[in-house]
């Protein structure tokens, strides 16, 4: 992995779980203002699936085979844990 290869190895990732039909939502959203021609559904479905394919470890070429996985699950709960990062 290069962040591996340049910086140094992993202990885990941090998972930030967000239900596929919000950020569907949230990058349609984004796109009546972004001007990005790849904020529309046809190529969001298409991140999805290939963010899913490389990220979970029935994957064959996925990202997390090797590490402890930690996920948060809601809104408030990450604003909890990026309080406790920012100190």
């Amino acid at each position: 992995m290069k962040f591996e290869e340049d910086v140094c190895e992993s202990q885990f990732i941090l998972y930030f779980d967000c239900p596929e039909e919000e950020m569907e939502r949230r990058l349609l959203k984004r796109g009546e203002t972004s001007g990005r021609i790849d904020d529309n559904i046809e190529s969001i479905k298409k991140r999805f699936s290939f963010n899913f394919k490389r990220t979970f470890p029935d994957s064959k070429n996925s990202l997390i085979n090797n590490y402890i996985i930690d996920s948060v699950h809601s809104f408030q709960t990450l604003c909890q844990l990026l309080s406790i990062m920012k100190k």
